[in-house]
Protein backbone atom coordinates (compact mmCIF):
# COMPACT_ATOMS: atom_id res chain seq x y z
CA UNK A 1 0.00 0.00 0.00
CA UNK A 2 1.32 3.56 -0.63
CA UNK A 3 -0.10 6.82 -0.09
CA UNK A 4 -0.89 9.96 -2.15
CA UNK A 5 -1.72 13.83 -1.29
CA UNK A 6 -4.89 14.56 -1.57
CA UNK A 7 -6.85 17.82 -1.39
CA UNK A 8 -7.62 17.24 2.32
CA UNK A 9 -4.61 15.07 3.14
CA UNK A 10 -3.51 11.60 2.76
CA UNK A 11 -5.33 8.87 0.09
CA UNK A 12 -3.95 5.06 1.12
CA UNK A 13 -4.18 3.16 -2.35
CA UNK A 14 -3.94 -0.55 -2.45
CA UNK A 15 -2.43 -2.13 -5.56
CA UNK A 16 -2.07 -5.75 -7.06
CA UNK A 17 0.02 -6.08 -9.54
CA UNK A 18 0.30 -9.37 -11.74
CA UNK A 19 3.72 -11.33 -12.50
CA UNK A 20 5.13 -9.57 -15.09
CA UNK A 21 3.95 -7.11 -17.44
CA UNK A 22 -0.13 -5.91 -16.81
CA UNK A 23 -2.71 -6.26 -19.80
CA UNK A 24 -4.74 -3.22 -18.26
CA UNK A 25 -5.51 -1.08 -15.58
CA UNK A 26 -8.04 -1.49 -13.13
CA UNK A 27 -9.78 1.38 -10.83
CA UNK A 28 -12.02 0.27 -7.90
CA UNK A 29 -14.10 2.47 -6.24
CA UNK A 30 -15.08 0.54 -2.37
CA UNK A 31 -19.25 1.67 -0.90
CA UNK A 32 -19.55 3.76 2.34
CA UNK A 33 -18.26 2.92 5.26
CA UNK A 34 -16.14 0.13 3.54
CA UNK A 35 -12.67 -0.03 2.72
CA UNK A 36 -10.34 -0.92 -0.18
CA UNK A 37 -9.65 -4.41 1.47
CA UNK A 38 -12.90 -5.70 1.23
CA UNK A 39 -12.51 -6.02 -2.44
CA UNK A 40 -9.06 -7.82 -1.83
CA UNK A 41 -10.49 -11.19 -3.56
CA UNK A 42 -11.94 -9.38 -6.68
CA UNK A 43 -8.27 -7.75 -6.57
CA UNK A 44 -7.06 -10.87 -6.36
CA UNK A 45 -8.60 -12.20 -9.35
CA UNK A 46 -8.63 -9.57 -11.42
CA UNK A 47 -4.53 -9.85 -10.34
CA UNK A 48 -4.49 -13.38 -11.74
CA UNK A 49 -6.31 -12.11 -15.77
CA UNK A 50 -3.50 -9.74 -15.86
CA UNK A 51 -4.75 -6.73 -14.05
CA UNK A 52 -2.34 -3.82 -12.59
CA UNK A 53 -4.96 -3.31 -9.84
CA UNK A 54 -5.79 0.55 -8.16
CA UNK A 55 -8.14 0.69 -5.16
CA UNK A 56 -8.18 3.46 -2.78
CA UNK A 57 -9.36 3.92 0.31
CA UNK A 58 -11.68 6.91 -0.39
CA UNK A 59 -11.44 10.04 2.10
CA UNK A 60 -12.44 8.80 5.70
CA UNK A 61 -12.62 5.39 5.01
CA UNK A 62 -9.68 2.67 5.72
CA UNK A 63 -6.40 3.71 6.02
CA UNK A 64 -6.88 7.40 4.41
CA UNK A 65 -7.11 10.37 6.16
CA UNK A 66 -10.45 11.98 7.52
CA UNK A 67 -13.56 11.32 9.91
CA UNK A 68 -14.60 7.85 9.81
CA UNK A 69 -17.19 7.10 7.28
CA UNK A 70 -17.62 10.89 7.09
CA UNK A 71 -18.27 11.69 3.53
CA UNK A 72 -19.58 15.49 3.31
CA UNK A 73 -17.17 16.55 0.29
CA UNK A 74 -18.06 14.84 -2.80
CA UNK A 75 -15.90 17.24 -4.59
CA UNK A 76 -12.65 15.82 -2.20
CA UNK A 77 -13.72 12.17 -2.96
CA UNK A 78 -14.07 13.23 -6.98
CA UNK A 79 -10.75 14.99 -6.82
CA UNK A 80 -8.94 12.05 -4.56
CA UNK A 81 -10.19 9.39 -6.77
CA UNK A 82 -8.84 11.73 -10.50
CA UNK A 83 -5.18 11.69 -8.54
CA UNK A 84 -5.54 7.79 -8.43
CA UNK A 85 -6.71 7.34 -11.87
CA UNK A 86 -3.55 9.74 -13.20
CA UNK A 87 -1.05 7.94 -11.03
CA UNK A 88 -2.15 4.70 -12.72
CA UNK A 89 -1.86 5.71 -15.60
CA UNK A 90 1.49 7.38 -15.40
CA UNK A 91 2.43 3.87 -14.33
CA UNK A 92 0.86 1.98 -17.50
CA UNK A 93 0.35 4.63 -20.29
CA UNK A 94 -1.18 3.52 -23.36
CA UNK A 95 -3.25 -0.01 -21.29
CA UNK A 96 -7.33 0.23 -21.56
CA UNK A 97 -8.47 1.40 -18.24
CA UNK A 98 -11.37 -0.93 -16.23
CA UNK A 99 -13.50 1.25 -13.72
CA UNK A 100 -15.10 -0.40 -10.83
CA UNK A 101 -17.79 0.95 -8.66
CA UNK A 102 -19.46 -0.60 -5.94
CA UNK A 103 -22.33 0.98 -3.93
CA UNK A 104 -20.90 4.79 -2.94
CA UNK A 105 -18.62 3.59 -5.20
CA UNK A 106 -20.67 3.51 -8.36
CA UNK A 107 -22.15 6.90 -7.48
CA UNK A 108 -18.38 8.31 -7.34
CA UNK A 109 -17.61 6.09 -10.81
CA UNK A 110 -20.68 7.45 -12.27
CA UNK A 111 -19.62 11.41 -11.30
CA UNK A 112 -15.66 10.16 -12.28
CA UNK A 113 -17.26 9.15 -15.71
CA UNK A 114 -19.39 12.92 -16.15
CA UNK A 115 -16.87 15.18 -14.99
CA UNK A 116 -13.59 13.90 -14.75
CA UNK A 117 -12.78 14.29 -18.11
CA UNK A 118 -10.60 11.31 -18.26
CA UNK A 119 -10.76 8.37 -20.31
CA UNK A 120 -11.70 4.77 -19.63
CA UNK A 121 -12.07 2.00 -21.68
CA UNK A 122 -15.45 0.37 -19.84
CA UNK A 123 -16.74 0.39 -16.04
CA UNK A 124 -18.65 -1.96 -14.19
CA UNK A 125 -21.40 -0.07 -11.57
CA UNK A 126 -21.86 -2.99 -8.64
CA UNK A 127 -24.99 -1.63 -6.78
CA UNK A 128 -24.24 2.07 -7.71
CA UNK A 129 -26.22 4.98 -5.03
CA UNK A 130 -27.82 6.59 -7.55
CA UNK A 131 -30.92 9.18 -6.80
CA UNK A 132 -34.31 8.53 -6.43
CA UNK A 133 -33.61 6.29 -2.80
CA UNK A 134 -36.28 7.58 -0.09
CA UNK A 135 -34.17 6.30 2.57
CA UNK A 136 -31.12 7.68 1.61
CA UNK A 137 -32.95 11.31 1.00
CA UNK A 138 -34.43 11.16 4.51
CA UNK A 139 -30.98 9.67 6.35
CA UNK A 140 -29.04 12.78 4.57
CA UNK A 141 -32.47 14.52 5.50
CA UNK A 142 -31.12 14.13 9.31
CA UNK A 143 -27.12 14.09 8.71
CA UNK A 144 -27.35 17.57 6.98
CA UNK A 145 -30.59 19.37 8.46
CA UNK A 146 -31.77 19.57 4.92
CA UNK A 147 -35.29 20.58 5.23
CA UNK A 148 -36.45 19.16 1.74
CA UNK A 149 -35.17 15.74 1.87
CA UNK A 150 -33.84 16.11 -1.98
CA UNK A 151 -30.72 14.53 -2.93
Amino acid sequence: MRKIQGSKGDVAIHEWAPVGEPAYVVLLAHGYAEHAGRHAELAERLEQDGAAVYAPDHWGHGYSGGDRALVNDAAALLEGFSRVYDHARDEHPGLPILLIGHSMGGLLATIFLQEAGRPVDAAVLSSPLLGGNPGLAALLHEAVGEQRGEI
